[in-house]
């Protein structure tokens, strides 16, 4: 791909500059149709309801409205409005033709999320129901023009269908994306927002050219674990804490092939009536229907968006401590081993004499046991592991 068809999104906001002018038309032969209603002087050419249609990309440029002045070497820009799909932009400053430098501002009051996706494929992974408020710059030389764009949001819902499909609608605040265009890249250096209680924080790099390649790192922080529970039917109600996530998601404009790696973790939380923690509980001669825990967490890697393998993921409280490795599927069979070590109170508990009981408690202090974990995601199957040491 040549570095015109490369410079799309630099394109569409420059290019009232490069096509609005019919003293120009080797560069509407190359790259546009124009249609307009201007008034023209030997030097500024004022157009009203002008419509472009630009080769590389298939969104018009429509309702352009203002002056465009024919410069030295330059087009310079006083106030030109235009629409590009549902969005509406004002232009100013100057685009430089052979030589020299862009000079241009570009700014909307009222940017859709839609547009924008539309315009950045690969933020099509998650969807914000806002409008924002956009502030961009174009530097740099005609062959190669650097973009830099600014876009903030009091507040919307976001949706991560593509990596949670029941994380839809989260009322989010303080809103801000960061894109940077250079070189047939777009680099989304930063978007951020507040949501559940805590920080969200988004970036990646996207290359049209290298779509399969794209890759978006993803980090939350003291996100509330009950709030964010509560979008999932399986785990409403069922725990609470703090929550924090780092990983990347790779491929994820391919669906079949998308991949996520990373590390989540909860904090200083409650677990309670989980299928799996009953059941641990039977083998253990001990109901385990609800934990105060201290930390969970570990390393997770998702395959192909189907295999999901986990290592070392711990569960820390007072009295029951849990570490497992394995991997869930795309089936929901699970397949795991997993480490328990109760401590001699939650075993004491158990006996109904209470005497007996405090003997216990004081002579075994902790009991280690191995577990072999099975059956599906929905129906776990606990067995002890005979092979321990």
């Amino acid at each position: 791909m040549n570095m015109k068809n490369k410079k799309i999104f630099t394109e569409v906001l420059i290019a009232a500059a490069l096509l609005l002018s019919s003293s120009f038309p080797v560069f509407a032969s190359d790259t546009a149709e124009v249609k307009t209603a201007a008034a023209q002087t030997a030097s500024v050419s004022e157009f009203k309801d002008a419509v472009i249609n630009i080769a590389q990309i298939k969104f018009p440029l429509t309702s352009i409205n203002g002056k465009v002045k024919m410069l030295s070497g330059a087009t310079g820009l006083e106030k030109v409005t235009f629409k590009l799909l549902d969005s509406i932009f004002e232009a100013d400053g100057t685009v430089a033709r052979d030589s020299g430098e862009h000079n241009l501002r570009v700014a909307s009051s009222s940017v859709k999320f839609a547009d924008i996706q539309k315009l950045i494929p690969s933020l099509a992974a998650f969807d914000i129901k806002s409008d924002f408020k956009l502030d961009c710059e174009v530097k740099g030389p005609p062959a190669s023009p650097v973009l830099n764009a600014k876009l903030e949001s009091a507040g919307g819902d976001f949706s991560f269908p593509k990596l949670a499909g029941e994380l839809k609608g989260v009322n989010i605040s303080a809103i801000k994306l960061n894109v940077t265009y250079a070189a047939g890249k777009y680099d989304i250096q930063s978007l951020s927002f507040k949501a559940l209680d805590g920080s969200v924080n988004l970036r990646g790099i996207y290359d049209p050219d290298k779509t399969s390649e794209t890759a978006l790192e993803f980090q939350a922080d003291n996100i509330d674990a009950a709030k964010l529970a509560s979008y999932f039917e399986k785990y409403a109600g069922k725990i609470t804490g703090s929550l924090r996530t780092k990983f990347s998601v790779k491929n994820f404009m391919n669906e079949d092939d998308m991949s996520a790696a990373g590390n989540i973790n909860f904090q200083n939380g409650v677990l309670k009536d989980f299928d799996f923690l009953k059941k641990l509980g039977e083998k253990l001669k001990s109901p385990v229907e609800k934990i105060d825990y201290d930390f969970i967490g570990g390393d997770f890697d998702l395959a192909k968006g189907k295999k999901l393998d986990f290592k070392d993921f711990r569960v820390d409280s007072k009295i029951l401590k849990l570490k497992t490795s394995g991997a869930i599927g795309a089936d929901k069979k699970v397949a795991a081993k997993l480490f328990a070590q109760a401590e001699g109170a939650l075993l004491g508990n158990k006996i109904k004499n209470k005497k007996l009981a405090s003997i216990f408690k004081k002579a075994v202090s902790e009991v280690k046991l191995n577990f072999i974990i099975g059956g599906t995601v929905d129906d776990p199957k606990i067995e002890l592991d005979m092979g321990q040491r």
